[in-house]
């Protein structure tokens, strides 16, 4: 039992932790069943007054009130929802135990508190000033809160004055009572009488199948509180199973030797699709890595320009032995010197000199030679001069 001060400070609210748990497991019912905001749900708390001058009440069921939702996942009622709320009411009434104190909206608005239609609906079903407005606020991500509302001199406040915390856990760690999972709010407990057991039937005695003449032994209170045995089931007598074929082994392939003989791979096919397998990886190995002939180490893919400062020029060399140069179809510089660009084609004995002269016109140059090589393959290497 959780007890909340009532709004306005005037008495206390006393509400299960049962009840707590269950409103709250319809309510986020609710929240999950409509994307980004979730639906409302709403219901009658039932329960008592205590008798003093200060207004106090205990909460301890609710009774869900249907809502077809025709004006959006609001609790927005319809006439046909106020119909349903107005034959509960009539319902909870009518319990011997429980009473109408108030009643529960769940709210998943952006607009905090309660609205004009929430007043309206209150004035119209619960018209007792000390009825109570329970409004729910769900979180997915935290522990939902809750605020009991009271009217003040016949109007109902917009917020709660506070909230605390919606889940029997958060209000009592140290419970170790079953929760309630989710399902339907439930009704008022209303006591129907039990029906009564049917007509006891005496069994005729059983008739002996012994030779007449023969008095029976009547049975001890023991033996006829003792369980019938059953008899045993016949043991079922299966047939053997047929032997296991037997499966030899010759070096060439291996044969089954049932009755329907099946010849399997031989080792020369394993060793075929073996030696098959080895010939693809050593394939893709050589057009991966050796994507043309001569070249067989990433060392022959070097080419070691340099850029040196020869009086006012810049003289520009390169490995004129490296493999590229031979297997070179066409060669270029391109020089980027300041913030001009330009691209000079080299012919196969200025490529193969390994030496060049540029006149530079700024004071920083960078030079990128270019070879193409068989199989659209590009090979670049640069070298950066500054005075």
């Amino acid at each position: 039992m959780y007890i909340t001060a009532f709004p306005g400070g005037r008495g206390e609210v006393h509400i299960s932790l049962e009840v707590i748990d269950r409103i709250l497991a319809e309510v986020l019912r609710g929240f999950g069943a409509v994307p980004k905001r979730g639906a409302e749900v709403g219901g009658i708390l039932l329960g008592s007054r205590v008798a003093t001058p200060d207004p106090s009440a205990r909460i301890l069921d609710f009774v869900l009130t249907p809502i077809e939702y025709r004006r959006g996942p609001s609790f927005l009622l319809s006439e046909k929802d106020l119909e349903n709320v107005a034959r509960a009411l009539q319902e909870a009434r009518a319990h011997p135990q429980f009473k109408p104190v108030g009643f529960f909206r769940s709210h998943t608005r952006d607009t905090p508190g309660v609205t004009g239609e929430d007043r309206a609906f209150f004035a119209r079903f619960f018209p007792a000033e000390d009825d109570l407005f329970l409004l729910v606020r769900p979180y997915a991500t935290r522990v939902s809160t809750a605020g009991f509302l009271a009217r003040t001199k016949g109007e109902l406040p917009g917020v709660p004055a506070s909230e605390f915390p919606f889940r029997g856990s958060a209000l009592d760690p140290s419970s170790t009572r079953d929760r309630f999972t989710r399902g339907e709010g439930r009704r008022p407990r209303l006591d129907l009488p039990l029906p009564e057991p049917a007509p006891h039937k005496t069994e005729p005695p059983p008739t002996s199948e012994e030779p007449s003449g023969v008095i029976q032994r009547p049975r001890t209170v023991s033996e006829a509180a003792a369980p019938l045995k059953r008899p045993e089931p016949p043991a079922l007598s299966l047939p053997p199973l047929p032997p296991r074929p037997v499966t030899a082994w010759t070096p060439e392939f291996l044969i089954d030797a049932g009755e329907d003989e099946t010849r399997h791979w031989s080792v020369s096919t394993w060793l075929a699709l073996l030696f098959l397998t080895v010939v693809l990886a050593a394939g893709y190995f050589i057009h991966r890595y050796i994507p043309f002939p001569g070249v067989s180490s990433t060392a022959a893919y070097r080419l070691s320009i340099t850029a040196k400062t020869l009086g006012s020029s810049i003289q520009i060399e390169w490995d004129r032995t490296s493999p590229l140069v031979a297997q070179a179809r066409s060669a270029s510089l391109v020089i980027l010197d300041g913030s001009s660009t330009k691209s000079v084609d080299l012919s196969p004995d200025e490529l193969r000199s390994g030496i060049t002269v540029y006149e530079p016109s700024s004071g920083k140059v960078r030079i990128e030679l270019r070879l193409q090589l068989p199989g659209d393959t590009t090979v670049t290497s640069t070298a950066t001069w500054q005075r």
